[in-house]
């Protein structure tokens, strides 16, 4: 069960995605690299915010105890190292697919410094609600 913050980020980062799809078919030479790496990047990013959150919920209940945190520092180093895997394979195949999944994965931290950065400074108020 998705959480309001997940909902929140999900609903902004598939918007920003789809806004960088929309410049990827106008603007680029190898639209269908660059489409797979957003789409593919994407879904990688929200998966592991996603994971974040029941990791780091995890670690800071009281109920499981130190073997769970160890078990959620494990799966999150696996995670980062399939994320670097499949980074490193992207660049070997297409530097254009490349691109697209590190924007993708990169899609969830540039809307949460976003959202951050105007409810600073006062444009918005949604507090991430």
């Amino acid at each position: 069960m998705l959480s309001g913050l997940e909902k929140f980020i999900a609903k902004r980062v598939i918007i920003l995605l789809a806004v960088l799809i929309i410049l990827d078919l106008a603007f680029l030479k190898d639209k269908l690299f660059a489409l797979a790496g957003l789409c593919a990047g994407g879904a990688i990013g929200l998966l592991k915010f996603g994971f974040m959150g029941r990791m780091f919920s995890g670690i800071l209940s009281t109920n499981k105890g130190l073997s769970a945190g160890k078990r959620y520092l494990l799966w999150y180093i696996g995670s980062l190292i399939g994320l670097i895997a499949a980074l490193a394979a992207s660049a070997v195949i297409n530097l254009r697919l490349f691109g697209g999944i590190t924007a993708g994965v990169l899609a969830v931290p540039f809307v949460i410094f976003v959202n951050s950065l105007t409810d600073g400074m006062g444009i918005t108020h949604n507090n991430f609600e």
